[in-house]
């Protein structure tokens, strides 16, 4: 039994308000939480250079094959561990978080080791930004104004890249990324939150263009 069983309706602590509504729930991708959220291709170059160390080594001092071959074995056995557990990290995120759009708010709950659960209501969401990826995933970042200040530690990994200072609850590499945040913004129109803005950007571009639907935009790829 894990501590998420006890949830009414998954991914929600309690069941919802009378008049409040579920429009939509998901997860991350676990394939992108590996790539985009810890840095899996960037660990897999890192080691592939340094599995080169041993047959320059064996070249520049005169070594033999079998020590370079045994240098390099060992680098690829490290390797392939510290792979394996950002795989297993990486499913275990997307495994125990979960992202909800009701008609009043988003719901956050995430947490490998220690669950924690996330209310922004729509009155404090000043901006939604998404950045999508070429396989239709998509990072949805809520610009948070009013009074709640979340940290980045705190959301983390929830949170938007590099934006330590003001950070940004971020709903990271969730798949039709696109589509979700259309459903954000459509939710607090219907709603009647004033003042909010949707942008969306390619992973490509960050330039912005106004479309028909209020307060949304949208970058070329």
């Amino acid at each position: 039994m894990s501590e998420y069983d006890t949830e009414p309706v998954p991914g929600l602590p309690q069941h919802l308000p009378e008049g409040e509504t579920l429009l939509w729930q998901g997860s991350p991708d676990s394939k992108g939480v590996a790539r985009r959220v810890l840095h899996a291709n960037a660990v897999a170059v890192y080691f592939a250079i340094l599995a080169t160390v041993p047959s320059v080594t064996a070249v520049v001092t005169g070594g033999t094959v079998a020590n370079a071959l045994m240098g390099t074995a060992r680098i690829a056995l490290v390797a392939a561990v510290g792979i394996g557990l950002i795989t297993m990290l990486a499913r275990a995120i997307a495994r125990t978080t979960v992202y909800s759009l009701t008609s009043k708010r988003v719901v956050m709950r995430y947490g490998v080791a220690f669950p924690v659960t996330l209310n922004i209501p729509f009155n404090e969401i000043s901006a939604v930004d998404c950045k999508s990826f070429e396989d239709g995933t998509g990072e949805i970042a809520l610009s948070v104004s009013g009074p709640l200040r979340l940290s980045y530690l705190h959301l983390w990994p929830n949170a938007r890249a590099w934006h330590l200072e003001n950070a940004q609850p971020t709903l990271r590499v969730v798949p039709n990324g696109a589509a979700v945040a259309k459903s954000i913004a459509d939710a607090m129109i219907v709603a009647g939150v004033a003042g909010s803005q949707t942008r969306q950007r390619t992973a490509e571009s960050a330039l912005a263009q106004d479309r028909s639907v209020p307060g949304f935009a949208s970058a070329p790829a």
